[in-house]
């Protein structure tokens, strides 16, 4: 049996964490073991999932910040493991080039979903920037694979794998789609658009409900349901308030992945204008469903997304006045909406299965194995192999003060203090604090 040390930030509600969760499940299916290394403090809301999922779970956030590398090295050697794999953890990325000089045997890969704003692109910044120590790289679309190979990446190093969705399990099929509307008091004649996502700046909650405002007014028919949670939370209820919009807009926090699905079941389009994505796992979710989507022209999205199965808004000072018309138009022909849901869940089905994501990453891992004893990377120098422990270190402390600075009792305070506001009438003050976070 092959063991796999995957290295990542928390074990939380997400789309790279669920991707993270498929994976172990599938490489079980494929014979493999698995240690799961987080690096982060959290409270790791979906560790109990993960615990079904692999042979054990290491926070390494519990072991103090000046030792953490050194323990990462000791799980590589006493676990076994046969590929280490770097899933969004600045701290793997720290560690990786002092890891291997400790742990040799190994062959090293990662895994990215999407280019970022912050660093020069995030993580696959830093995978190109560690990619002299890693024997295979692997991203969540062709567009991402593209845009390593333009910034100097080789071409023969980095590979795709689409996190895809299965088919079988978000199946409309499966479920009463009236009951579960008439559970929430929605008509079972109501055109209803579902946003769905943590309310945070990358979701673009801001503009979302200006959009669901003005559908909301053409549309006194439609019903929009709002399932997540985060900072934005109170925005959205304070909005929805203060516009009266109560009796269309249904705010139903976050949702387990049990209810996403009698929730894409009762709905007819998925709403999410992102800034940025990979490949939004939402909208696997909601093609297998049957659910069109209505998102961002970004990341890889087209890969999945085409003019067959749904509609993509190109990011820019237009996109709001578009989100708008082609929500209304989505909303008034019912009979185009339901033939774009057929369609999406027809193209998941044939071409982005899970058990497609377990054979093409098994394989994957299997060639990164291949390369490290056939094609194996220069060895790592004792004074690499220091500085990288002393980056890795530096980086555990900075995340720590980080953690401690949020968590300071004034700052906290204040940040509640402001929330409430936002929630109880302030609501546009956040739009005017978006505004000047986004100037020069």
């Amino acid at each position: 049996m092959s063991h796999l040390l995957l290295i990542v930030p928390w074990l939380s509600m997400g789309g790279a964490d669920k991707f993270n969760l498929d994976l172990l499940r599938q490489l079980a299916l494929r014979g493999w073991g698995a240690t799961l290394v987080t690096t982060q403090e959290s409270e790791h809301p979906w560790r109990e999932l993960f615990a079904s999922a692999c042979d054990d779970i290491v926070d390494l956030a519990s072991t103090p910040a000046p030792q953490r590398p050194e323990q990462l090295a000791e799980l590589a050697t006493s676990r076994r493991a046969d590929v280490v794999l770097i899933a969004h953890s600045d701290f793997g990325y720290h560690a990786l080039p002092y890891l291997r000089a400790r742990h040799p045997s190994a062959a090293y890969v990662d895994y990215c979903h999407m280019e970022e704003q912050w660093g020069d692109g995030g993580y696959p910044r830093l995978s190109l920037d560690a990619s002299a120590w890693l024997d295979l790289q692997i991203v969540s679309s062709s567009h991402l694979r593209e845009w390593y190979i333009e910034r100097g990446g080789q071409p023969d190093q980095v590979a795709v794998a689409t996190t895809n969705i299965d088919p079988a399990d978000w199946d409309a099929a499966r479920y009463r789609r009236a009951d579960i509307r008439a559970a929430l008091g929605v008509a079972q004649s109501a055109p209803v658009a579902l946003y769905a996502g943590r309310l945070a700046r990358q979701k673009q909650p801001l503009l979302a409900m200006d959009v669901l405002r003005e559908v909301a007014l053409a549309h006194p028919d439609a019903v929009f349901l709002i399932a997540g949670d985060g900072q934005f939370a109170p925005y959205v209820r304070g909005f929805v308030r203060a516009q009266r919009l109560g009796r269309q807009v249904r705010f139903l926090g976050a949702q387990p992945s049990a209810r996403m699905r009698e929730l894409l079941a009762a709905s007819d389009v998925l709403f999410l204008p992102s800034q940025m994505e990979g490949i939004s796992l939402a909208i696997y979710e909601a093609m297998a469903m049957g659910v069109v989507p209505l998102s961002a022209h970004v990341g890889g999205q087209a890969e999945l997304v085409t003019p067959e199965t749904g509609v993509l808004v190109r990011r820019g000072p237009d996109e709001r006045a578009a989100y708008a018309r082609q929500l209304r138009a989505l909303l008034s022909d019912m009979e185009r909406t339901r033939q774009l849901g057929a369609a999406a869940r027809q193209r998941v089905a044939q071409h982005f299965r899970l058990d497609q994501m377990g054979e093409r990453m098994d394989a994957l891992l299997a060639e990164a194995l291949r390369r490290h004893r056939q094609q194996p990377r220069p060895p790592i120098s004792q004074a690499q192999a220091q500085e990288s422990a002393h980056r890795a270190r530096a980086e555990a402390m900075r995340n720590l003060q980080q953690s401690e600075q949020l968590n300071r009792p004034l700052r906290k305070r204040a940040r509640q203090i402001f929330w409430w506001a936002v929630e109880h009438g302030a609501w546009p003050l956040v739009a005017i604090r978006e505004k000047l976070k986004t100037q020069p």
